[in-house]
C-alpha cells in the first residue's frame, strides 16, 4: 500500500510506479541521513520518503493510504518495530536468493524491488537534529547500505579509510546484519571530493586494475562488505573505455576469489551520472552490464530462470522456481539498453 505523507511521498508513490512499469530494479535513496529519520522536524513518522518509496515498490498497484503521525506504524531508531525473533520469510534474488525477512509494521518485499541507502561518514559530525550515526538505521527499512566512502591509495593501489573511525563505523554497520541476515553492505568508493585523478591512475594500465582489484578483494573481505560500488564521478570520453576495463577486472577476480574462498561473490555496482550527455560520453553499457548484473545472468545461464521479453515494458522479465519458491525479476541487457538508447 502506498503511504502519501507528504507531498514529496505522494510524488515518490508516482516514481515507485514508474520503476514498476519500467520494470527496474529499485530505487537508491542519496542519502539514508537526509530523511526524516527521528520524525523529529516533519512529524510525518520517521523515514516517510523511504518508507513511501518502499510501499510503492513492495505492494504496488494497490490504493493509497494516508497515515497521520498519530496511526503511522513505521519503525524508528528510538522504538524499533523490528525484532529478529519475529519475521516471516520469502526469496529475494536481487539480494542473492537468500531467504529475506520482514516484520510486523513493515512492507514485505514480495517483488523483489532493491531500496539502496546509502549512508554518509561525514553525518555524524552534523550538529543538533542533523546529526546521524549507525544507532539511527533501522535494518529493515533498506535492503542494501552504502557506505561512504572510501578513497584509493594510488601509491598501494588499494581502498583505504576516510574519516578516523571508519574502521568502527564498519563493525557497527556490519553488527546490523546480525539483526536482519539479509541485509546487504556494499562499500562505496571515490565521490566528488576524491576526484578523478585515483581512478585514472588506477586504471592507468591492466596490471594497475588486476592488483587494485585484488587488493579491494581482501579489504572487503576483511571488513566483511558483500560489495564494492564505484563512484567514479565521471570518466568522460577520455576514460570510457577505461571504466570498462575496471569494471571487467574487478568482476573477474571477485568470481575468481569466490571460487577459492568458498564464500558468494562480492557484488559490483556502480553510481553513474542520470544525464545523458555523460552517459553517453562515460559509459559502454554493453560491456559493463556483463559486470554489473552478473547474478541475473548467471542464474538464466544455468537454467536456474527462463527469459522472456515483455512487449509492454520492452525489457527482458526472468523467472524460475528454486528451494520451493518462485521468483520473478525484470531486469536490463543488450537488448533492452540498446532500445533505451536509440529511444531516448
Amino acid at each position: 500500500m502506498c503511504v502519501q505523507v507528504s507531498t514529496q511521498a505522494s510524488r515518490l508513490c508516482s516514481q515507485a510506479a514508474y520503476i514498476v512499469a519500467e520494470g527496474l530494479a529499485g530505487a537508491m535513496f542519496w542519502t539514508v541521513d537526509f530523511d526524516d529519520f527521528a520524525d523529529q522536524v516533519c512529524g510525518e513518522g520517521p523515514y516517510p520518503l523511504i518508507q513511501a518509496m518502499k510501499a510503492g515498490l513492495w505492494s504496488p498497484g494497490s490504493q493509497p493510504l494516508t497515515l497521520s503521525p498519530a496511526n503511522a506504524s513505521l519503525p524508528s531508531p528510538q522504538s524499533p518495530t523490528w525484532s529478529p525473533s519475529s519475521t516471516s520469510s520469502s526469496t529475494d534474488i536481487m539480494s542473492g536468493g537468500h531467504s529475506s525477512t520482514a516484520t510486523p509494521g513493515v512492507h514485505h518485499n514480495e517483488s523483489h524491488h532493491v531500496i539502496a541507502c546509502y549512508f554518509t561518514n561525514w553525518a555524524q559530525y552534523r550538529p543538533g537534529l542533523g546529526l546521524y550515526s549507525v544507532a539511527n538505521i533501522d535494518p529493515y527499512l533498506c535492503t542494501d547500505i552504502v557506505y561512504a566512502f572510501a578513497y584509493i591509495d594510488t601509491a598501494s593501489l588499494t581502498l583505504t579509510t576516510v574519516e578516523w573511525n571508519d574502521a568502527d563505523l564498519y563493525a557497527q554497520v556490519m553488527a546490523l546484519k546480525s539483526v536482519n541476515p539479509e541485509l546487504k553492505v556494499h562499500l562505496a568508493v571515490g565521490g566528488y571530493s576524491m576526484g578523478t585523478w585515483p581512478f585514472e591512475s588506477i586504471t592507468a594500465s591492466m596490471s594497475n586494475m588486476e592488483t587494485f582489484a585484488g587488493n579491494a578483494a581482501s579489504f572487503l573481505r576483511t571488513h566483511g562488505f558483500d560489495g564494492l560500488d564505484l563512484d567514479w564521478e565521471f570518466p568522460g570520453a577520455s576514460f570510457r573505455s577505461q571504466f570498462s576495463q575496471l569494471c571487467e577486472a574487478l568482476f573477474q577476480h571477485f568470481s575468481v576469489e569466490a571460487q577459492a574462498s568458498g564464500k558468494p561473490r562480492l557484488l559490483l555496482t556502480a553510481a553513474v551520472s542520470g544525464y545523458k550527455t555523460e552517459i553517453e560520453a562515460s559509459y559502454e553499457p554493453q560491456i559493463i552490464q556483463h559486470s554489473l548484473s552478473p547474478q541475473i545472468c548467471d542464474m538464466i545461464m544455468s537454467g536456474t530462470l527462463n527469459r522472456v521479453w515483455m512487449d509492454d515494458s520492452r525489457v527482458p522479465f526472468a523467472y524460475g522456481q528454486r528451494n520451493s519458491h518462485w521468483e520473478w525479476l525484470a531486469y536490463d541487457d543488450v537488448q533492452s539498453m540498446t532500445e533505451k538508447v536509440s529511444s531516448a
